[in-house]
């Protein structure tokens, strides 16, 4: 069952490409919390597997460098397939049954022709 908890993302600085979370993962770690939020530490893999659930609170976007700063990745509410953001967004955030994906970049035009569609 989702949960309504808040989530805070956070990737690696100057990550690009698709992340795929997925929740409900039998034997995986539950996710910590950040204050009220569930914290999700995406790897430079992309691929997070958790045994919590998929939370459908507001979410928040981090990028964060080895110096632990953090900068906000910013989630467009509307981007166009040709749109070249300035520095990396969020985009097409999808999240459904027990997964969510979601692609980080400057956008279609400035992705790999791989980033098109999510993998498998």
């Amino acid at each position: 069952m989702p949960s309504e908890s808040p989530s805070v993302y956070v990737l690696p600085a100057r990550f690009t490409g698709w992340v795929t979370v997925t929740f409900e993962v039998a034997g995986a770690p539950a996710l910590p919390f950040e204050g009220d939020a569930q914290l999700v530490r995406v790897p430079s893999s992309g691929k997070v597997s958790t045994s919590s659930p998929l939370s459908t609170g507001t979410r928040r976007f981090w990028a964060e460098g080895s110096d632990w700063q953090r900068t906000a990745l910013d989630e467009p509410t509307e981007s166009t397939p040709e749109q070249v953001h300035e520095r990396p967004v969020v985009l097409g955030y999808n999240a459904e049954g027990t997964a969510a994906r979601f692609y980080v970049g400057v956008g279609p035009a400035g992705a790999p022709p791989e980033a098109s569609t999510p993998p498998s």
